[in-house]
């Protein structure tokens, strides 16, 4: 008798594990690694989660591979960076990613080559992505949009060394089961237990904190420039925000990139207009990141910034000098 529950209880387990697997894509997460400069980055590889592909370049960008330099001098090139807004994480597949179908849109549209290059990751704050440019380089840029949310202002110092920098929303490794990841990250998640070592609203930084950022986004559009690439800005509006009024830190957003002299398009409005038609622009039980709809939306906003940052990019030939 205890022999038969035994093998009932494996082969319930063996379904349920080939159920997280083959059903909703468990056990294969996206991996990330730790890196001296940027603290850490995705790993390259590409990935099945909820019926999504995510693909991860060698560049470590959300897309497939490119050569890093133009092979085209007729190529149009824009770089666009932030954190999981700008990622699209794993509950949008690659196609619905904004940066995907901005390049598809321009690409049609413009009768030209056109290369979106996505540099986003889960978390990154100025910090982060002023470092990937830094290590990477800008890839033959022709502009670039800076994508920041009511978060982003707050990213705090970086941590003293041995600090654990990775939690289970950035595992480094593969688990052995997919029921393990179940219960690692989900449970924890569900149950509320966080393991970042924030100690302060993001949403509502200390001042020292906002002005070590605004010195970053500073840095990173100096940096740019240098390069001969047009900066452009987003802020992106949270659901609550749309709904309530923005936080402190989508102001400190919008104040920084303006006293740096970025032309910015805020999503709020053209957000609202897709709530007000029906539509669902952010993805369930989540008020921050777009759903597929709202990658749409996020597509417009990132072609209103280009417009304003750079207009004479975004002709069928490209302007001289470039």
């Amino acid at each position: 008798m205890l022999t038969l529950i035994l093998l009932l209880a494996l082969a319930f387990l063996a379904s349920v594990e080939a159920w997280l697997r083959l059903g909703i894509g468990l056990g294969n997460p996206p991996l990330y690694q730790l890196h001296d400069d940027i603290e850490y980055l995705p790993v390259p590889g590409v990935y099945r989660r909820f019926g999504n592909t995510i693909t991860c370049n060698r560049a470590h960008m959300r897309g497939p591979d490119f050569p890093h330099e133009k092979t085209d001098p007729n190529e149009l090139r824009i770089l666009v960076i932030g954190d999981s807004i700008v990622h699209g994480g794993v509950r949008v597949d690659d196609a619905h990613v904004a940066t995907v179908v901005l390049e598809q849109t321009l690409r049609a549209r413009l009768n030209r080559p056109v290369r979106v290059m996505n540099v986003g990751a889960s978390s990154w704050g100025p910090l982060n992505q002023l470092a990937y440019v830094r290590t990477f380089g800008v890839f033959d840029a022709d502009a670039a949009i800076l994508v920041y949310n009511c978060s982003d202002m707050g990213d705090g110092f970086p941590p003293p060394p041995g600090t654990p920098m990775l939690g289970y929303e950035h595992p480094q490794r593969r688990p052995i089961l997919a029921i393990q990841e179940v219960l690692e990250k989900y449970v924890p998640r569900y149950l509320g237990i966080n393991p970042s070592v924030v100690t302060h609203d993001t949403t509502d930084p200390p001042e020292p904190i906002a002005a070590y950022n605004k010195k970053l986004v500073g840095d990173m559009v100096a940096f740019l420039r240098e390069k001969k690439v047009a900066v452009a800005g987003v802020v992106q509006w949270m659901e609550s925000e749309i709904r309530n009024g923005p936080r402190p830190g989508t102001i400190l957003a919008r104040e920084f990139l303006e006293s740096f002299g970025v032309p910015l398009v805020e999503t709020r409005d053209s957000f609202a207009a897709a709530m007000a038609a029906g539509e669902a622009p952010f993805l369930p039980r989540d008020e921050a990141h777009p759903s597929p709809v709202g990658q749409r939306v996020l597509t417009e906003c990132y072609e209103k910034a280009l417009h304003a940052a750079a207009p004479n990019l975004l002709n069928a030939t490209p302007p001289n000098g470039r």
